[in-house]
């Protein structure tokens, strides 16, 4: 009773606590002390040639590329599965891959998206722009093609910190996952995180945003919804065209029942009865992992909010429908951009420069 009653007090303290505002603050900025780790030593795996960090597309076709040449890689994954975006992000299809007229990606990236075709076989052979993406028939041909190049893939592994021997050169990455922090040395370091975290914590320099606050391009969850009634979804009115407040999403928007649909719903046919959406935009910081937290939250409301506003606008294709999946990975377009030797420029791009 005496070890109830102690507990009973303690507990009435944190809440009383919690009522005080400077008292929670000066909690939190207790929390964001320093600690100095007391194990002062790591496991090293200093083997490699190559380590790439980060598996979406860039990082597994630069793990085939230097594998091939006979580099021993390792491409370093945070999720559980390579390809990025198009497959833990679920991105409903691949941007234009032509000029209008031929295709203007090859080697890797031509094979890879030809590839991807065979996994949504209503897509026409000869279709190059806005091709539907099955997420999961695209996993499989990362894993395929980056371990028959050679490169060994590490899952559920997140950067953690670099060690620096100079102020330009990189001793060793620091790895969370599973075995706890290990250490992995090699010759050459690539960074295909999205974010730039290898690059910027190795204190290259960078810039964000195209303002003077560093504002960056929204943010969306992508998300799939199953048992549409695909006929009608193909032969019904366009869901969404952007600026057309004659479609279906916009008619949602201005009923002001959906306070979390915008004006943003990306969206293909990737199987029979199954739709996958680019849909709903938010705004946050995607180097600060609060603000993705919130955002994975928000985005799933989203996904949720959409359906209901599809059932209500969209009976006759929606009616049986339901949110199959919500992507594992947040949809980010904008975050730090690495300063290289030159930065491109408008005028450049007007002038067809040539470098």
């Amino acid at each position: 009773m005496t070890n109830r009653r102690n507990f009973v007090k303690q507990a009435a303290a944190v809440m009383a606590m919690a009522a005080m505002p400077g008292v929670i603050q000066s909690a939190s900025e207790e929390r964001e002390k320093g600690l100095t780790l007391k194990r002062s030593q790591i496991k090293v795996d200093d083997q490699w040639d190559v380590i790439i960090v980060g598996g979406g597309p860039a990082g597994c076709t630069a793990a085939i590329a230097a594998a091939r040449e006979g580099a021993k890689t390792l491409l370093i994954e945070a999720m559980g599965q390579l390809g990025g975006m198009g497959t833990a992000g679920m991105v409903p299809a691949w941007c234009p891959f032509s000029d209008g007229e031929k295709i203007i990606y090859k080697g890797l990236a031509e094979k890879i998206f030809r590839e991807s075709m065979k996994g949504v076989s209503h897509e026409p052979e000869n279709k190059l722009d806005w091709v539907s993406i099955n997420p999961e028939y695209l996993m499989s041909i990362y894993d395929r093609m980056v371990t028959e190049s050679g490169a060994k893939v590490l899952f559920f592994s997140r950067l953690a910190a670099v060690e620096m021997s100079s102020d330009d050169t990189i001793d060793a990455i620091i790895v969370s996952n599973k075995a706890g922090l290990v250490a992995f040395k090699g010759k050459v370091y690539i960074d295909a995180t999205g974010d730039g975290d290898l690059a910027a914590w190795s204190g290259a320099s960078f810039k964000r945003g195209y303002d003077e606050e560093g504002s960056v391009q929204m943010s969306s969850l992508c998300f799939s919804f199953a048992n549409i009634d695909s006929y009608d979804y193909i032969n019904g009115p366009t869901l969404y065209v952007w600026k057309d407040e004659s479609t279906p999403l916009y008619k949602a928007v201005r009923s002001g029942k959906y306070p979390l649909v915008d004006t943003h719903f990306c969206n293909n046919l990737v199987g029979p009865d199954v739709i996958q959406c680019n849909a709903g935009h938010m705004t946050d910081d995607t180097t600060d992992p609060w603000a993705i937290s919130e955002a994975m939250i928000l985005g799933r409301q989203k996904a949720v909010q959409y359906l209901e506003a599809m059932k209500d606008v969209r009976p006759s294709t929606f009616s049986n429908a339901f949110v199959v999946k919500t992507a594992s990975l947040l949809g980010v377009r904008d975050s730090r951009r690495i300063e290289g030797d030159y930065i491109f420029t408008v005028e450049d791009w007007r002038q067809r420069k040539s470098f």
